[in-house]
């Protein structure tokens, strides 16, 4: 969705509408050009020019200016992922550091794992699970974070690039998922047919010996709790052509 921007200061609404310049380029130089934007307003607040100050919003809209050029980007010596990830890291210190208007919010982790997700490089997946595993912590601080059943899909169907070790993460988030959603019983969160599918699906990418078997194990898992009232997921036909 839209990035929004709450400050009604001019000069803060001026440099908005840079960095949406920046934002719709899709592209690298896009993104570095809307980073070098960040620093120099950082630069103007550090040297007393207090209307300069830039907030999480804008950070927020640096960081997916860098998602948004991910799916686009041939230059390997640049990540735009790994970028967006050093900008949570720099809003996460500032906030351990006091300075609350840098707080990540629950968009920053969200831009953050989403952009992993799209991200050709080997290790990617583990990268998204481990944004996803710190939007868990701070969501525990912070009631305004949510950790959704998109998050935690969009977690598990990057493993399906990982054929060895695909499968075995993918399943254990998949009961992480279900035992938080049963602790908690927070719809947002809610394990649902294009979690099993997606869980399903890495196994389909697998190659193991035994994938097939294990899909279809845990295929018959749902069907079975369904029907004891146990679980509340309904498989579809993609779920069985999965198996």
């Amino acid at each position: 969705g839209e990035i929004k921007q709450s400050s009604t200061n001019p000069i803060l609404k001026s440099y908005k509408k840079m960095f949406h310049a920046h934002l719709k380029k899709r592209t690298t130089n896009g993104a570095e050009a809307a980073a070098a934007l960040l620093h120099e307003m950082e630069d103007k607040y550090a040297s007393g020019e207090n209307d300069y100050r830039p907030d999480i919003y804008m950070f927020n809209t640096v960081m997916n200016a860098w998602q948004q050029c991910e799916l686009s980007n041939t230059d390997k010596s640049i990540s735009p992922s790994k970028k967006a990830e050093d900008l949570l890291d720099y809003v996460c210190k500032k906030r351990e550091e006091g300075v609350e208007c840098l707080g990540p919010n629950d968009l920053t982790f969200s831009i953050c794992l989403h952009s992993w997700c799209k991200s050709s490089r080997r290790d990617a997946p583990k990268h998204a699970e481990n944004i996803l595993r710190r939007k868990i912590e701070s969501s525990k601080e912070n009631c305004d974070i949510v950790v959704s059943s998109m998050d935690w899909n969009s977690a598990i169907a990057k493993w399906r690039e990982d054929p060895t070790l695909g499968p075995d993460r993918a399943r254990k988030l998949f009961i992480e998922m279900n035992q938080r959603y049963i602790d908690s019983r927070d719809e947002r969160s809610a394990p649902n047919v294009v979690t099993v599918n997606t869980l399903l699906d890495v196994y389909a990418k697998s190659k193991g010996e035994k994938s097939a078997e294990e899909a279809e194990a845990i295929l018959n898992e749902i069907i079975r709790s369904y029907k004891s009232g146990e679980g509340v997921i309904v498989p579809n036909i993609i779920s069985f052509r999965s198996c």
